[in-house]
Formats: C-alpha cells, structure tokens, sequence
C-alpha cells in the first residue's frame, strides 16, 4: 500500500482500515469490544466517583449522571456534523467509495 501515490505524494499505509462487508479477526473484535466496555463503564462510574470525592449532594450527582449521558448521546452527531475529515469519525460513503476503487 505504501507504493501508491496520490497526487505525486506516497499514500499512507492504512493501519485500521475495515470495508463494509469485511469481516475482523477476533483478536481486533476483542479489542474493540474491551474499548466500548470501558467506555460505557467510564460514562457510569466516573460522575459517580467525581460527585463523591467533591462531596455533592445527591442531587448534583444525578445531574451529572444526566448531563453525562446527555453529551454521551449528542456528541456522535455533533462530531460527525462539524468534524467529519476527522478520522474518528468516518463512515463509509458513496464518495469514498468511489475514491478507493480507482
């Protein structure tokens, strides 16, 4: 991959690159099923030991559980919308398609 050229520069090699009817190893589907693990037990825990170690009331834990799943929730459009030539947040679209068959 890394012989290809785009526009006169070398191409980068592709270190993570899945199709949509591409199916991972098991080793790669084990560390992303560990990523999303932590990640929502992240979104659980932490307003929780946040809220105890600054000794909130219960009240204001339970606005930050809620803020928390608030932003959780939003923003995956908010980066999609606003930053979407980050890598983070590509899918797949008909233009990249076409892009990645020439």
């Amino acid at each position: 991959m890394s012989g290809q050229t785009i526009g006169g520069a070398a191409a980068p090699e592709k270190v993570f690159d899945v199709g949509i009817d591409e199916r991972l190893s098991y080793d790669q589907l084990l560390i992303l099923g560990l990523q999303n693990i932590f990640g929502m037990t992240g979104m659980f825990v932490f307003p929780g030991i946040l809220g105890r170690s600054f000794n909130l009331a219960p009240e204001q834990i339970a606005y930050l559980y809620g803020m928390t799943f608030l932003v959780c929730g939003l923003s995956p459009s908010c980066s999609r919308r606003c930053c979407c030539g980050s890598p983070l947040c590509r899918v797949p679209t008909p233009a990249a398609s076409q892009l990645s068959s020439r």
